[in-house]
């Protein structure tokens, strides 16, 4: 659904940002790293419907035409990527924590 949609969307500056040290002059360069790792660890289906619908804003039926493939599997592949971005994101933050001091 569309509101489902807005909840589950992830802005990858702000992702950015919630992985930047405050103080750190490299933190802009080591923050995109940091979320450039964390998409290279969605398979290269999810990856690209992830892609293309957080970050350059297509619609789910716009991919599914785009690459010739069923809008339910464009769903379900979004649907998976969403999950195991966010999980890995979550990991990240609960490793930072046990870092800090």
């Amino acid at each position: 659904s569309p509101g489902r949609r807005a909840d589950a969307s992830v802005d990858l500056e702000t992702l950015a940002s919630s992985l930047r040290a405050p103080d750190d002059a490299a933190s802009d360069a080591e923050a995109a790293r940091i979320a450039h790792a964390m998409l290279a660890q969605l398979d290269d289906d999810k990856r690209s419907v992830f892609v293309l619908v957080e970050l350059e804003g297509l619609g789910v039926p716009e991919v599914a035409e785009a690459t010739g493939t069923n809008i339910n599997t464009i769903y379900a592949r979004l649907r998976a990527a969403r999950s195991e971005f966010s999980a890995t994101v979550a990991r990240f933050h609960a490793a930072e924590r046990r870092r800090a001091p």
